[in-house]
């Protein structure tokens, strides 16, 4: 429940990302840091801990090897036969979902400083005292938002997420967490006939669960800017393309309307992120096509889902007129800005007064993946 004794924990609670910036600080002096895990949130990790001003020595990985950001990627194996002094090394664990399996290789080896940082409790936050601030200014319209929530559980939501945002705790992500991201079915109830859209396809992933939550499906459009995601999704259309589908694979991202847009590419589980002020001559940037539902996909929309990295608000402005005449069914990512909750949801009552809306959190140890549901009685 949103009230004056959660706003006054928002407001005090420590932060324990900025605590562990400033432990690591402190305790580094000429010890080495590596980084344990190259999966999909390294990237993250290692773009959070350069902007502080961190050197990585290397990234350790149970199988992999060679390079990533200009920094060594070196098997565990190879890293031992270095017989590198734990006296010496700082080890950041940088794949959460599996800090228990890498602290127990660790600890098989060596009594190593082992650092467990969910990184991504604040990717999206940089500067969590202006978080902080922000909350404060806008308390009342938070309170209006929670009270437009249509269950419990989406209030509870809110008030784990606004936690665990805050304090960096990721218990407080775990006690909300929900399973069924994007299909919830106590929320979402599809039926025969569904026009999907999808906003940020990746590789075809959240496609291939639609296509169980919903075989019998008329049409999908997937939108994805990137060619190395683009390829993987194109290859689950031709296959539903074949069985006679109306299924489609678009080359563009969602925006308010068509035009070529600035991306820095790969800094996390997939996607781009808008850099308006970045230089185009800088690394990992490109410009990629984007355009609007609206001038897409002319067919009624039933059912869209959106994660574009925080375009979500521009893309949902190119939905306009689908969103006022069909109704969809929604389901819209509200993490990347931390203007998100409210901006997005007082957008979309706008367009659809007689939205319901839900809120649900998918990950269980950290700030990503907060979605957004809405739903309208169409009949």
């Amino acid at each position: 429940m949103l009230n004056n004794e959660l706003l006054e924990f928002l407001k005090s609670v420590p932060n324990e990302t900025k605590l562990f910036v400033e432990k690591l600080k402190a305790e580094q002096g000429d010890k080495k840091i590596y980084l344990f895990g190259c999966g999909n949130h390294v990237r993250v990790v290692v773009d959070f801990l350069r902007r502080r001003n961190f050197d990585i020595t290397a990234i350790i990985d149970t199988f992999k090897e060679g390079e990533l950001s200009g920094i060594p990627v070196i098997r565990y194996s190879d890293f031992l036969a270095e017989k590198p002094d734990p006296e010496k090394c700082i080890i950041i664990i940088s794949a959460p979902s599996k800090a228990k399996e890498i602290t127990d290789t660790l600890r098989k080896s060596n009594d190593w400083n082992i650092k467990t940082f969910t990184v991504g409790l604040n990717a999206f936050i940089d500067d969590i005292d202006e978080y902080r601030n922000y909350l404060a200014q806008n308390w009342n319209e938070l309170i209006e938002f929670a009270d437009s929530l249509e269950d419990d559980f989406s209030r509870k939501t809110l008030e784990c997420v606004l936690k665990g945002r805050v304090s960096g705790d990721p218990k407080y992500f775990a006690e909300c967490y929900a399973a069924n991201q994007y299909y919830p079915n106590d929320i979402i109830k599809f039926s025969d006939n569904e026009v999907m859209v999808d906003l940020g396809a990746y590789d075809g992933d959240s496609l291939s669960e639609f296509i169980k939550v919903c075989p019998e499906y008329r049409s999908a459009y997937c939108f994805e800017p990137q060619e190395e995601y683009f390829n993987k999704l194109n290859a689950i259309v031709m296959e539903q393309q074949k069985l006679g589908k109306g299924t489609h694979a678009i080359m563009k991202g969602a925006w308010e309307k068509s035009c070529k847009l600035k991306f820095i590419q790969n800094m996390g589980t997939g996607g781009s992120f808008l850099q308006d002020s970045c230089d185009a001559n800088a690394e990992n940037i490109c410009f990629l096509d984007v355009a609007a539902v609206d001038e897409e996909v002319k067919e009624p929309i039933t059912y869209m889902k959106m994660d574009i990295e925080g375009s979500e608000l521009a893309a949902l402005h190119g939905a306009k007129h689908q969103i006022s005449e069909n109704k969809p069914k929604l389901a819209i990512s509200v993490y990347h800005k931390i203007e998100d909750f409210l901006d997005i949801w007082n957008y979309l009552r706008s367009l659809v007064p007689e939205y319901k809306f839900y809120l649900r959190h998918h990950v269980e140890y950290e700030m990503p993946d907060t979605v957004l549901y809405a739903v309208a009685d169409t009949k």
